[in-house]
């Protein structure tokens, strides 16, 4: 996998692309960090948090801090220079995308050279092995689904029984319906994972 990350204020330091991206897009809109706190919903320890690469936020919390930035997730994981046109394409070669890393799942966000994208793909290495190792389910807006392609997993959501899935398994749910995924395995598994974005308001 590609850590691209840019150069902190620090010698030596460096920023997570995420964290870069979020204080850009902040800054670009006028926008203090107690004013995206009262958009977003996202506290402001947090997000100061996120912006100086302290911490790893969570799908869902992505999910709100692009809400009160006023763009998609889809904008909020673009990197470098994008691609608005009609027309479209971009391609990931093997370990380029933009790694992402949180206690539970390390993303790789795919195709992140177009932006506005109404799909979010995600290569996803799911770690945690229990509920207690992944915290609170997530909710958030949109659909989701999941192809396994490596090791196996288990599907936990708020309305259904827990589903555990195989490579060559794919499942579809609501992303508003609380949701886990767990690795069933010794071992880490690999999913490929695609999120609808909602669209900026």
């Amino acid at each position: 996998m590609n850590f691209q990350k840019t150069k902190g204020e620090k010698s030596g330091e460096v920023t997570p692309p995420l964290a870069a991206r979020v204080k850009f897009l902040r800054n670009e809109r006028g926008l203090t960090l107690r004013d995206l706190s009262e958009r977003s919903g996202a506290s402001y320890s947090n997000l100061s948090k996120v912006e100086t690469g302290k911490l790893s936020p969570t799908f869902d919390t992505m999910e709100r801090i692009a809400k009160g930035l006023g763009v998609s997730i889809s904008d909020l994981l673009v990197f470098g220079n994008a691609k608005e046109e009609t027309g479209r394409m971009a391609i990931t070669r093997k370990g380029q995308g933009i790694v992402h890393e949180t206690h539970a799942y390390t993303y790789q966000a795919l195709c992140n050279d177009v932006t506005s994208k109404t799909i979010v793909p995600l290569l996803v290495t799911v770690h945690a092995q229990e509920m207690k190792d992944f915290g609170d389910l997530l909710s958030h807006e949109g659909e989701e689904v999941l192809f396994v392609l490596e090791g196996q997993i288990e599907v936990q959501t708020a309305v259904y029984d827990p589903v555990v899935l195989n490579p060559g398994d794919c499942i579809f749910f609501d992303s508003t319906m609380g949701h886990a995924c767990l690795t069933k395995g010794i071992s880490d598994a690999t999913v490929f994972w695609v999120h609808s974005a909602s669209a900026p308001e």
